[in-house]
């Protein structure tokens, strides 16, 4: 349970990261979007799927 609930937070802080980054930045404060933030929503999604797949290989 735990850890579906920390896959959800992780999907959750990738999007607010992507959508931070890009419509906010771009439009709103007429900034370019920072390579960080990309890299970092990234690596987010990265980590809840290798943890999917190594649940998905413990069943």
């Amino acid at each position: 349970m735990t850890i579906i609930r920390t896959n959800r937070i992780l999907i959750v802080m990738a999007i607010v990261i992507l959508l931070l980054n890009y419509p906010v930045n771009m439009y709103l404060l007429n900034y370019s979007p920072e390579p960080t933030g990309i890299f970092i929503a990234f690596i987010l999604i990265c980590i809840v799927m290798m943890r999917l797949i190594d649940k998905k290989k413990d069943k």
